[in-house]
């Protein structure tokens, strides 16, 4: 259900239809939209699936995607201590961040892939 969410956010803009007109048809709020729409835009597919998966909450997903790596890791001992974040979950939030990490470009830029392939 969320992939259409998503694929809903990314296509109705392409086919004319604007974020306050996109949010009632899939019943999110705007604000919602505009979220989402700014980690795509960042190129950060991986943290939308983890907030689509319920794995990571999406304010601390535009946190990741704004912070530094001392940030980040901040972030996630607060999320822990504050009992955001546990078990699998946790793990797989620190799996995604390595491999945001691994992936960023001298910029702090995020790699834009491009049919499954790393743009470089």
């Amino acid at each position: 259900m969320w992939l259409g969410l998503i694929s809903a956010i990314v296509s109705f803009p392409i086919v004319g239809y604007s974020d306050r007109e996109i949010a009632p048809k899939i019943g999110v709020s705007v604000e919602y939209i505009h979220m989402i729409g700014s980690l795509l835009e960042k190129g950060e597919e991986r943290l939308v699936t983890a907030v689509e998966a319920g794995i990571l909450p999406l304010n601390m997903a535009i946190e990741i995607a704004k912070s530094s790596d001392e940030d980040v890791q901040q972030a996630l001992t607060q999320a822990y201590t504050e009992k955001k974040l546990r078990g699998k979950k946790l793990v797989a939030v620190r799996k995604i961040i390595e491999q945001r990490r691994r992936r960023r470009l001298p910029d702090g830029s995020a790699r834009r892939r491009l049919g499954g392939v790393d743009s470089d």
